[in-house]
């Protein structure tokens, strides 16, 4: 009768250390290939969002600038006042 010899921890272990030593292998070299294209969408991402600042800047100021260079009214914009003139004493509102 033969006696089943019971397997050591590093003899059951070994095709998953294989397997975890190549998935280490995989990762390293798919995130170096693609580190340039996260890179870049995040470059490009912050480089919109300060390019849209400064243009809605600079036409904050462009319409500033062209509103003070008239001088005068604006044609297309009426300004109206109301003048309240206080009543005579005995006279009643009706």
């Amino acid at each position: 009768m033969q006696q089943r010899v019971k397997a050591s921890m590093w003899e059951r272990t070994r095709w998953s250390r294989y397997g975890f030593v190549a998935g280490l292998v995989v990762g390293v070299v798919i995130g170096w290939a693609f580190h340039g294209v996260f890179n870049f969408i995040f470059r490009s991402l912050i480089y919109t969002a300060v390019v849209i600042v400064v243009v809605a800047l600079a036409y904050a100021w462009w319409r500033l600038r062209a509103g003070r260079k008239g001088g005068g009214m604006d044609p297309d914009r009426v300004t109206v006042t109301r003048t309240v003139v206080a009543r005579p004493e005995g006279t009643r509102e009706e």
